[in-house]
């Protein structure tokens, strides 16, 4: 609620700073790649400040789930992590203005063919996956190919209003978005023969599976497989890889 927060506080400030900044200098998508890898460089020596994510921490966890890398290795992974992640922050203002004829440059699919057949059969689709490349971007992506698609997001209730506003509206020009605690819609959406989009990597909740994910105990949510049991809907698994030139391979 932005009367609840401070419009001046420093988040809100970033997201109204960049998306002036993107107004300002247009948005040729070449541009906006090579900004976000020098901000990536900058992020890959600073991390989260203050969040207890420093860059030590990154890099060690890093070498654990891959022991025996070089420093140099543990370094470039780093490095193309925070690239990404700052080419998705920055994409968050550029993707309202997407069109279809846009999509060339954005994105190169493959298997969508998989996608078309639970679509052509009638039960919908429940399209499962990870918090890696740019899962937001996907969805989009696959909505501009004129897919229909209806995605679980969180609401952004502890973010600040600029934040919240430019992370909801990215995808909501495009697409459904479903913020609600009741998945009622869910069963609907598939029964409409409509692709339901989440996130396996996000709040798993109380029936959710621990999986050993590189060294790590992470909770994944467990929905997708017992909506998928219950509604005997196809349950393919995709994502929205970054490539070396800044655009997607979404597969």
């Amino acid at each position: 609620d932005p009367a609840t927060v401070d419009p001046l506080g420093p988040e809100n400030t970033l997201y109204l700073l960049v998306s002036g900044l993107l107004r300002l200098t247009g948005s040729d998508r070449r541009r906006v790649i090579r900004l976000a890898r020098y901000l990536g460089a900058v992020r890959s020596r600073m991390g989260y400040v203050g969040r207890d994510r420093n860059r030590a921490l990154y890099l060690e966890t890093i070498r654990r789930a891959l022991p025996g890398l070089p420093d140099r290795g543990a370094e470039k992974i780093l490095f193309d992590f925070w690239t990404n992640h700052q080419a998705s922050f920055l994409e968050l203002f550029l993707s309202p203005g997407l069109s279809p004829e846009a999509l060339e440059s954005w994105v190169t699919f493959e298997g969508l063919e998989h996608l078309e057949q639970a679509i052509d059969a009638g039960q919908g689709a429940l399209l499962s996956t990870m918090h890696m490349g740019d899962e937001r971007l996907l969805h989009i992506l696959l909505a501009l190919k004129g897919f229909p698609i209806r995605a679980l997001s969180a609401d952004f209730a502890d973010y600040g209003w600029a934040a919240r506003r430019a992370r909801l509206k990215a995808a909501g020009a495009f697409h459904p978005l479903e913020t609600g605690h009741s998945h009622r819609w869910m069963f609907r959406s598939l029964a409409a023969g409509e692709a339901v989009f989440m996130a396996l990597s996000g709040f798993g909740g109380p029936r959710g599976a621990w999986v050993d994910l590189m060294g790590r105990e992470v909770l994944f949510s467990s929905a997708p497989a017992r909506l998928a049991l219950r509604t005997g809907a196809p349950l393919p698994t995709t994502a929205c890889l970054r490539r070396p030139d800044g655009s997607c391979l979404g597969r």
